[in-house]
């Protein structure tokens, strides 16, 4: 599919649960089984907008324990537009457990 189709698809949706559909069916053309759309242009909102199909137990978990706020691909999709693979993305520094850091002190 060329991807001024791909956008004239996008453009003639009528509803979000239309673009979720139509989404859906264009990452799954690349062989994805899932996709996200996050809003995080608004980082003064303290839950953005998501258009996703990722399993909603998963979804749960997620928003439940407070994961957008600690989630390395947020502050890296603020800064850039462009496609990127979980590969590039820079995890924080892992911090010593508790048991780890009172044996140090010892």
């Amino acid at each position: 599919m060329e991807v001024s189709e791909a956008i004239d698809l996008v453009e003639s949706c009528a509803s979000l649960d239309e673009l979720r559909t139509t989404f859906q069916r264009l990452v799954g053309n690349y062989g994805f089984a899932s996709f996200a759309y996050v809003d995080v242009g608004h980082p003064e909102i303290d839950t953005p907008f998501v258009l996703a199909t990722t399993d909603p137990e998963w979804d749960q978990t997620y928003r439940s324990n407070g994961f957008l706020h600690v989630d390395p691909i947020i502050p890296l999709v603020r800064r850039t537009n462009v496609p990127f693979h979980w590969g590039e993305v820079a995890l924080p520094p892992r911090r010593a457990s508790a048991s780890a850091s009172r044996a140090r002190t010892r």
